[in-house]
């Protein structure tokens, strides 16, 4: 089984994730921070020229990821057109909840199981913000998240017992 929390940039997706993960007890991955490992690996071996300085390349893209959002959403591309299921295969090695799939050819290049659960979050200040297909894709659970912070931690728990 996986949980696939979809939506665009900034409406919660991570935090959602988080508290999910919390309530279930399993882990989550983000097809984001899949497509920053493999541009600090491309800085790594193209930049610095040694391989072995990935990790740096990592955290530091972690921290400016609004400076290098354009060469992300560029290497996320490029990666799904050349082969579409790839940040969802490594997320699903890594994880049961996968966070960020954002574009069709994601959705249905990837084996699909009864058991999947797939939940979109939605923020009116969200609306309209980087790439995201998949406002139409059918959804198990669809989350506003346009309240309080204790208001979200309880329609989580909700949906969390739901999906038990």
């Amino acid at each position: 089984m996986s949980i696939f929390i979809i939506g665009r940039q900034g409406a919660g997706k991570s935090t959602v994730a988080q508290m999910l993960s919390a309530e279930l007890k399993c882990r989550v991955a983000e097809t984001g921070q899949v497509v920053t490992d493999e541009l600090a690996r491309l800085y790594a071996r193209f930049v610095s020229g040694n391989r072995e300085h990935a990790g740096f390349w990592s955290k530091g893209l972690g921290t400016l990821k609004e400076d290098v959002r354009d060469q992300l959403e560029t290497l996320g591309e490029l990666m799904t057109r050349l082969k579409s299921d790839c940040l969802i295969s490594r997320c699903r090695m890594e994880a049961t909840i996968i966070v960020g799939v954002r574009r069709r050819c994601e959705v249905f290049a990837t084996p699909r199981s009864s058991a999947d659960t797939w939940i979109r979050v939605e923020r009116p200040s969200a609306a309209n913000r980087g790439v995201f297909e998949l406002d139409d894709l059918p959804c198990d659970f669809v989350l506003r998240n346009n309240g309080s912070f204790a208001d979200l931690e309880a329609t989580v728990k909700a949906m969390a017992q739901a999906i038990k």
